[in-house]
């Protein structure tokens, strides 16, 4: 089952790093459109394909991880931002654990001038539904007011 409809903050923070959603989020129908032919132009165009893309885009800079704003967010009502930190491979493990994560938001939303009160949900989804499985990465949503 995939999502057809905006998520409410309520539903969103349900999840979490010990309970990803088990069914597929989806985008709205205009970002859905962008999101499959951005992977069609990334395949044809880039040696390696979508990895090597992100792994480019992302990390190539020599740190362990980027917080980004996600390109082709899910379909979330107004006023919810969705991110994702992308790690690089073989440090993943070194960051999987919540109290690491929520310093990474911590000091993304501290960079960015984001009110670090706000409210966030964070997660990594589960294997049967990564859309990306080669680049470990997780979803984080922060409320805005």
């Amino acid at each position: 089952m995939t999502t057809t409809t905006a998520l409410t903050w309520s539903l969103v923070k349900q999840f979490g790093f010990t309970n990803p959603p088990k069914i597929v989020i989806g985008r709205s129908p205009e970002v859905y459109i962008k999101y499959v032919e951005a992977g069609q132009i990334i395949k044809e165009n880039s040696n390696g394909g979508i990895k090597t893309h992100l792994m480019s885009k992302y990390l190539s800079n020599g740190n362990d991880y980027c917080m980004t704003l996600n390109n082709y967010p899910y379909y979330m009502e107004d006023g919810i931002c969705h991110y994702v930190i992308w790690f690089k491979g073989d440090k993943f493990d070194r960051y999987n654990n919540m109290g690491n994560i929520e310093d990474i938001i911590q000091k993304y939303m501290e960079h960015n001038n984001i009110d670090v009160d706000c409210e966030y949900v964070y997660y990594q989804n589960i294997e049967a539904l990564r859309s990306i499985p080669s680049i470990p990465h997780l979803h984080v949503f922060i409320k805005f007011d």
